[in-house]
């Protein structure tokens, strides 16, 4: 019998930097008894090697692709004690689709395997922030609270209702949970002891840590800079399209926007205006207070009355919107970079 490990993020969790990680010491993983799968190589189509996102996912259930996948997966599992994946594109479509890991578990139960979940939460104002953020870097339009207005991503931070489900569905104590708290991870490697930890191991000697996050977001008048180009089609960063000349010019500016916002934090001239202010920010999460007080109780053992995050704190954060000049200037900056890349590739 072998255990099936999946890693569902969520989102926005460090979840690429341990990905990245992960690859990184697949070999030692295995001197473990872990077969961490090769993205690529596992699901036989181009993709990065070091994840799994859209693996379960791709294909509906009954397909071909998607029982080859799991043909993939139980020729694995007669090798290895223990095959882990991480995908966190399951957190968002396990909301929609509980199938897409129900019928995982049913396949594995009936050859004999287990299946375990693992996930981190962060607290609610932090991640729809970063998320949001994040949807900018790619094609989003909107401000903060028109990605509120429509509540399909406020609801899927109910952790109470979503552990509920996932408890239901894979086993109370098939389901390890873990809170991603940037101030407890503030160390490089804090987070990748954690993680490992889950798994069981408690002596790192031989992993080899990355030395820098993975997937930073942009922020501030870059932010800001990126959304209002996203009017234009021509500037999206769509994941999911072709890897056309198109595809890499729009990575292109958000790399070389995250470029100049890096110089900006180390020169001290990032504008980083907040969409929310601390009293919004506050009802918010006043609005999580019954769900978080359940979760801390039923899978943190916490008494009642202890805060599920640590952090409690709001920050007052500069709450405003980014004048024409500041978004020009921004612009500029972008296109001389450009330019100058451009001469120095020539």
């Amino acid at each position: 019998m072998s255990e099936v490990i999946v890693h569902m993020g969520m989102p926005k969790t460090g979840t690429t930097s341990l990905q990245f990680f992960l690859a990184q010491n697949r070999e030692v993983l295995a001197g473990q008894g872990i077969c961490y799968p090769d993205g690529a190589a596992f699901m036989t189509r181009t993709g990065t090697s070091a994840n799994h996102n859209g693996l379960w996912i791709g294909s509906g259930y009954g397909t071909e692709g998607y029982h080859a996948a799991c043909d993939r997966l139980l020729t694995y599992a007669s090798r290895f004690p223990r095959i882990l994946f991480s995908d966190e594109s399951i957190f968002h479509r396990y909301y929609k689709d509980r199938g897409v890991l129900q019928n995982l578990r049913t396949i594995l139960e009936e050859h004999g395997h287990t299946l375990r979940i693992l996930i981190y939460l962060r607290r609610q104002d932090t991640y729809l922030l970063s998320s949001w953020a994040q949807r900018i870097g790619l094609t989003y339009t909107g401000d903060f609270a028109e990605f509120l207005s429509d509540g399909l991503e406020r609801n899927k931070v109910d952790y109470q209702a979503y552990l509920a489900r996932l408890s239901e569905d894979v086993g109370a104590s098939q389901l390890q949970v873990r809170l991603f708290e940037k101030e407890r991870f503030a160390d490089d490697q804090a987070l990748y002891r954690d993680f490992l930890s889950l798994l069981g191991i408690e002596d790192c000697t031989g992993f080899s840590f990355l030395q820098e996050t993975r997937n930073m977001s942009l922020r501030g008048q870059f932010l800001e800079t990126k959304r209002r180009l996203n009017r234009f089609p021509s500037f999206h960063l769509d994941k999911t399209g072709e890897r056309d000349a198109a595809f890499c010019t729009a990575r292109l500016i958000r790399n070389t926007l995250l470029e100049l916002q890096k110089e900006a934090e180390e020169g001290g001239t990032l504008l980083n205006r907040s969409p929310i202010t601390a009293q919004e920010c506050a009802a918010l999460l006043s609005s999580y207070d019954a769900s978080n007080a359940e979760v801390a109780r039923t899978y943190f053992g916490r008494k009642d009355g202890d805060p599920l995050f640590a952090d409690q704190e709001i920050p007052e954060r500069e709450a405003g919107s980014y004048t024409d000049a500041e978004i020009f200037d921004t612009m500029a900056a972008l296109i001389l970079r450009l330019e100058q890349k451009r001469l120095q590739k020539g």
